[in-house]
């Protein structure tokens, strides 16, 4: 009797280990494994960084294209012992834009 129940423990005690296995791994779908490895695999995210490199240095390129609009403003209170109070304020606005875009040679 006394056997039979240390090999009942033994077998629940295994089967418990077993199940216990079953719950924590992940199942994965083929489409999971391929996401995986795209986001993991060390040359795809070598090139995944030279195309985001690429892509930066192009919006640089474009820029310098682009408008160039600056403002600006200012305002100063100033009070004198014996005189009245001065109030003086400044306020601009620039812009540029390149026309044409040229190689020019120095002679």
């Amino acid at each position: 009797m006394r056997r039979y129940v240390a090999v009942l423990s033994l077998v629940v005690f295994c089967t418990c280990l077993c199940l216990a296995e079953v719950e924590a791994q992940e199942v994965l779908t083929w489409q999971d494994c391929v996401k995986e490895a795209q986001q993991n695999h060390p040359d795809l995210v070598t090139a995944r960084e030279v195309v985001n490199q690429f892509k930066a240095q192009k919006l640089t390129a474009i820029s310098a294209t682009l408008p160039q609009v600056s403002t600006e403003v200012s305002q100063s209170l100033s009070k004198k012992p014996q005189s009245s109070q001065t109030n003086a304020s400044f306020y601009g606005i620039t812009g540029q834009q390149l026309l044409k875009k040229c190689k020019c040679i120095t002679i």
